[in-house]
């Protein structure tokens, strides 16, 4: 019986460092993942929807689109240090990504021209700035980057 105790009091430092590790090292940086995919997703579902579609689609996609938007500045502008480390280690730009969504959200619903490709740049500069740009060519990803390093390039909010 002794034994039972010395080892649950011995567990208990232990069980405690385990919890702090979690809510102030992995929650943050497991917030930030759930934000990048939730903004990927977005991106890619609703990033098109233009004009000719019904009121309730164009609204989803602006709520959805927004969303995600607020989610990744409100993580780039209160994120605990440990978080702002991961983003910079794995390239993220929370906060210019926050920036194209929203100007998606303002082109969704709207009567654009064929051969405007502001929508296809928006969500392949989402891709980039998140890091998700595997499945684009390195010709596709340096032309977004020169358009993200101009200002007016792409729709931003």
């Amino acid at each position: 019986m002794l034994n039972i105790i010395i080892g649950a009091v011995a567990v208990a430092p232990v069980t405690f460092l385990a919890w702090i590790a979690y809510n102030w090292m992995g929650k943050p940086i497991l917030d930030v993942r759930f934000a990048r995919i939730d903004a990927l997703k977005a991106a890619e579902l609703y990033g098109f929807v233009g004009y000719g579609y019904e009121e309730n689609e164009i609204n989803a996609a602006r709520s959805a689109l927004s969303n995600a938007a607020m989610s990744l500045r409100a993580l780039n502008r209160g994120q605990p240090w440990i978080a702002k480390l991961y983003c910079k280690y794995l390239h993220y730009d929370l906060e210019l990504a926050s920036s194209v969504l929203m100007g998606l959200v303002g082109l969704t619903g709207a009567n654009l021209s064929h051969d405007n490709t502001s929508r296809r740049d928006g969500s392949d500069a989402i891709h980039v700035l998140l890091n998700a740009s595997q499945h684009m060519t390195t010709e596709r990803i340096k032309v977004i980057r020169e358009k993200i390093a101009t200002t007016l390039a792409l729709p931003r909010g």
